[in-house]
């Protein structure tokens, strides 16, 4: 079918793409979409936000769960995985003294393997003998995959001095985001 002309501005029928030699954005309407894979490298492809506001404690020095996890599916195996993390309350009974031993350790899994550690020495001792601080991190993973991830966090006392840390509270929860990257 030839295009007609069929109002001001406004035409019917077909033409194929080889046709079109330029579109002002302005002028297409209707719903699109832009296919993920068409996208250049370093676009954000999905977002997926996790949180946890229930306190958790460990004095030991094996590392436990602190609760806060998120799960992405990658659209494509050559994706990577922004792993953007913050706990902003962590304290720690300080033992004996303002030089006692302050270390809490943290780590980032994918599924049951620890891909990053880091941790947080913690800053400030209040009157009751509880030091308090805040940890966040940011690390940049390369799954390899498009099946269901799952990302979470673990602490222990890296002191192995028996003091009790905690993370996490109902008015400062902490968060985990993950952005999958095109590669």
């Amino acid at each position: 079918m030839a295009l007609t002309q069929v109002a001001a501005g406004l035409l019917a029928g077909s033409i194929t793409s080889s046709q079109i030699t330029s579109v002002a954005g302005s002028t297409i309407t209707g719903s699109q979409s832009i296919p993920k894979s068409t996208l250049p490298t370093g676009s954000v492809l999905q977002v997926v936000q996790g949180t946890y506001a229930i306190a958790v404690s460990n004095s030991t020095s094996t590392f436990a769960d602190t609760g806060l996890t998120a799960s992405i599916t990658p659209t494509s195996a050559t994706s990577n995985i922004l792993v953007l993390i913050s706990h902003p309350t962590i304290s720690k009974a300080s033992g004996t003294g303002a030089q006692a031993n302050n270390d809490v350790g943290i780590q980032l899994l994918r599924g049951a393997t620890s891909i990053s550690r880091f941790g947080r020495s913690l800053l400030f001792q209040g009157s009751l003998g509880v030091l308090y601080g805040a940890s966040s991190h940011c690390h940049l993973d390369s799954p390899a995959t498009t099946s269901s991830t799952t990302y979470k966090t673990q602490f222990k006392n890296e002191d192995n001095n028996g003091a009790s840390c905690t993370v996490q509270t109902a008015e400062a929860p902490s968060t985990i985001t993950l952005m999958e990257i095109a590669a």
